[in-house]
């Protein structure tokens, strides 16, 4: 089932912005809600930028660069926030973000600026991997790590300190066990963090197109999410989605993004072989860095995204928690904010703000339109 956007009479007010365009491309974007504070990563420099001090100030602003945390002269590959400090307010020690880099070991900092560990994963040659996605649970119970390389996966243990295992997936025993097994460069990873299957379960998407679903108690626990229907691209995100209502989960539900593609796609696992429903996502390029903004209330999901042709996409799903299912959804907005690429997009419910992290990907232009802005729903917004 394929569900559409429709041109929205919504408006939105940029109410601040950092022109970031000396600074590459666009990496990443995190929110640390409990602090107001914003991390924004482009491909040559890292920024803190204080949303207190954003709305004070308003219009131009620049943000703070921290020199603490190193950044490395090489191809930044990405950010992941920790999970356990997803529902906010989080408790200070848990807002921690890793920063990978490629041939350079993982760095595990708060939002302080302070490093708390560096994280080594290494090759068969003892050599430091190169690590293309990272997936981070930290609380005091769990703190794991997660890894992707090419055809392996790292298990590191944050507490410990070391490396718990590393799931080869060429290895002769996998390749036995599994004959349509995962292979190829591990682009991204989700960890379950609620229901069955919690710091457990995981999902593996790579850039080969394919859509695993693993278990860290059992690895010969190998489930492929494939639609014979649809011709998929790489996979450049994954996401559970963990809501919970009066301590019941949707257990089941996953959504997907792919490179060169139009849409985005929501599976139920237990359907591994059928895509549930299918979301216009516009796409000029790659979507090879873009996230998803997820926002649980009292009956299901608000999903917020932006799109290659600068477009904001508002998406709302209903739950149906006794059942365990996807119940509805309705015709999502599409509200066009820029005239190029918004791959990053939070929504900052506390202060009504919506954020975004616009430019280019490696293109040709000299320019990327690299910026940072602050939105703010017109009047008849939500």
């Amino acid at each position: 089932m394929t569900r559409t956007e429709a041109p929205s009479d919504e408006t939105f007010e940029c109410i601040a912005l950092c022109d970031l365009h000396d600074q590459g491309t666009p990496v990443g974007m995190l929110l640390n809600e409990a602090q107001g504070r914003v991390l924004v990563v482009c491909n040559d420099q890292l920024y803190f930028f204080d949303l207190a001090e954003v709305s004070r100030l308003g219009s131009l602003f620049s943000g703070e660069h921290v020199p603490r945390i190193p950044y490395y002269s090489n191809i930044q590959l990405g950010i992941c926030g920790n999970k356990a400090a997803s529902n906010p307010p989080a408790p200070a020690g848990l807002s921690l973000f890793a920063l990978n880099c490629r041939n350079y070991p993982i760095k595990v900092h708060n939002f302080d600026g302070e490093l708390k560990t560096s994280v080594f994963m290494r090759n068969d040659f003892h050599e430091i991997d190169e690590i293309y996605s990272v997936d981070l649970l930290h609380s005091d119970h769990t703190s794991i790590i997660l890894g992707g390389g090419k055809n392996r996966i790292h298990v590191y243990d944050l507490h410990l300190g070391e490396s718990l295992d590393c799931i080869k997936l060429s290895s002769r025993e996998s390749i036995t066990s599994n004959p349509k097994r995962q292979k190829g460069i591990i682009s991204c990873l989700s960890l379950k963090t609620s229901g069955i299957g919690s710091f457990s379960v995981f999902l593996s998407g790579s850039f080969s197109k394919s859509i695993f679903l693993h278990d860290l108690n059992d690895y010969s626990c190998q489930i492929q999410l494939f639609d014979e229907k649809v011709k998929l691209g790489g996979v450049t995100e994954l996401y559970w989605l963990d809501g919970s209502q009066d301590h019941q989960p949707i257990d089941y539900h996953v959504i997907s993004g792919h490179r060169d593609c139009d849409s985005i796609y929501i599976w139920d696992v237990r359907k591994p072989n059928r895509i549930l429903l299918e979301l216009q996502r516009e796409n000029l390029g790659s979507n090879q860095r873009f996230n998803m903004s997820l926002r649980y209330n009292e009956d299901g999901l608000k999903l917020t995204y932006g799109d290659s042709k600068g477009n904001l996409n508002i998406q709302k799903l209903k739950f149906n928690y006794q059942e365990g299912r996807l119940q509805d959804m309705k015709t999502g907005q599409k509200v066009q904010l820029e005239s190029h690429s918004i791959p990053f997009v939070e929504w900052f419910p506390r202060e009504g703000l919506i954020l975004t992290l616009s430019g280019e990907r490696f293109t040709d232009l000299g320019d990327q339109r690299c910026a940072f802005k602050v939105w703010r729903p017109g009047k008849d917004g939500h």
